[in-house]
This record gives C-alpha cells, sequence and structure tokens, in this order.
C-alpha cells in the first residue's frame, strides 16, 4: 500500500509528459513557422514576376512616346490635272502623296529604329485620306519588342493621326499609350504649263503635309489582362 501511495505522489511522470508537451508545441510551432515562409517564398516570387511585367510593359509604353514625340511625319500632297488648253476641259486629274517618311529627332529615345518606319505606310494613306478621300491602309499588323531580354507584344489601332498602342506581357499587365497627331499643311504651291502642240494645260499643286504628336496629348493608362 505504501509503495502504491508513493507511485501516485510521484511527479516523474509528469514531468516526462509535460516535456513530450513541450516537444510537440516546438514542433507544431517549428512546422507553422516553415509553412507561412514557403507559402511566402512563393507570394514573393510571384510578386516579383508581376513587378518585372508591370515595369516591362510600363517602359515599353514611355520608350515609344518618346520615339513619336520627339519624331514627326513629313509627305508632299500632289495633285496633277490636265485641261484642254482651248475649252478648259478637264482631261484627267492625278493625287498623289510622295515622299513621306518618320523624321526622327536626335533627342528621341529609339528603341529600334525600324519600329517608326513601320508606320510610314499608314500614315501616307492616312495623308491621302485626308487630302483626296481615299480609303486608309490599316496599321501595321502586330509586333513585339525587347526590354532587357523581355518581349513584350505590341498591337497599335489607329484612326486618321491618332495611334494608340497596346502593350502586354503574357496575361500580366498591360499598358495601354494614345498618341494624338496634328497635322499642319504649307501654303499650296501651284504651277500651270500650257502646251499648244497638244491644246493641253497642266496644273500641278503640291503641299507639304507634317504630322507631328505632343508630349502634353500622349496618354498612358495601366491595368491588368
Amino acid at each position: 500500500m505504501k509503495r502504491v501511495t508513493e507511485k501516485l505522489k510521484s511527479r516523474a511522470g509528469a514531468s516526462l509528459l509535460f516535456a513530450i508537451l513541450v516537444f510537440l508545441l516546438c514542433v507544431l510551432a517549428g512546422t507553422a513557422a516553415l509553412t507561412a515562409a514557403a507559402a511566402n517564398s512563393g507570394r514573393y516570387t510571384h510578386l516579383e514576376a508581376e513587378q518585372q511585367a508591370y515595369l516591362a510593359v510600363s517602359s515599353a509604353a514611355k520608350l515609344f512616346r518618346d520615339e513619336f514625340v520627339n519624331s514627326k511625319y513629313t509627305a508632299t500632297a500632289e495633285t496633277v490635272k490636265e485641261n484642254i488648253l482651248s475649252t478648259g476641259a478637264e482631261i484627267s486629274t492625278k493625287n498623289e502623296v510622295k515622299n513621306g517618311a518618320i523624321e526622327q529627332a536626335d533627342s528621341a529615345k529609339s528603341v529600334d529604329s525600324t519600329i517608326p518606319k513601320k508606320f510610314d505606310a499608314y500614315l501616307k494613306s492616312a495623308v491621302e485620306a485626308k487630302e483626296f478621300s481615299s480609303s486608309v491602309t490599316t496599321a501595321p499588323a502586330d509586333f513585339t519588342v525587347t526590354f532587357d531580354k523581355i518581349n513584350v507584344k505590341v498591337t497599335c489601332v489607329a484612326s486618321g493621326y491618332n495611334l494608340t498602342f497596346t502593350f502586354t506581357l503574357g496575361n500580366s499587365y498591360k499598358t495601354e499609350l494614345t498618341l494624338v497627331g496634328t497635322a499642319n499643311s504649307s501654303a499650296p504651291d501651284i504651277k500651270t504649263e500650257e502646251d499648244t502642240a497638244t491644246n493641253t494645260t497642266t496644273t500641278t499643286t503640291t503641299k507639304t503635309v507634317t504630322v507631328t504628336w505632343q508630349e502634353e496629348n500622349a496618354i498612358i493608362s495601366q491595368g491588368r489582362n
């Protein structure tokens, strides 16, 4: 009986159980800490990838803006009319836009020197539509530019002299850049030549059209796909 009482009063077993309980609590706390650390590590990796995408498309938009606001498109709109000299009746009329090209300023921060040239054909057709009421060629097809080894997809929707670019990187961030173009035309230069031998008169009317994009009219908006 005495031995049973001593065992009941003994604290050796309770100490052991307490030590095991403390150990288990430490194991659980350590496991929770490792799980949280792993989750945060994945989260930070995801955030880093998103930040990289955001910076890539934002940089693309800003560099395109600088490319175009430091450039101008110049072309010559020419109309040649041929009439019968004696009666003035019209024989033919020919409208043409010549020498159209984007000129880059020395301060242009070129992403790729070939990029503005992609828009020469479209801008030529835009001038033709404005000056001669002809049809407009669609903007260039989608293309890709590379920033710090990151490929950014570029699409463009054009209306008149206004250009709207969309920059995307996978299914992450996208950025839009809208450039509002303004055209200025020189006074018409008119030259007339008469040919009595053929009884014709030829009148050539030319003027220079210059399209520019001002920085204050360049709008950048950002978001997600």
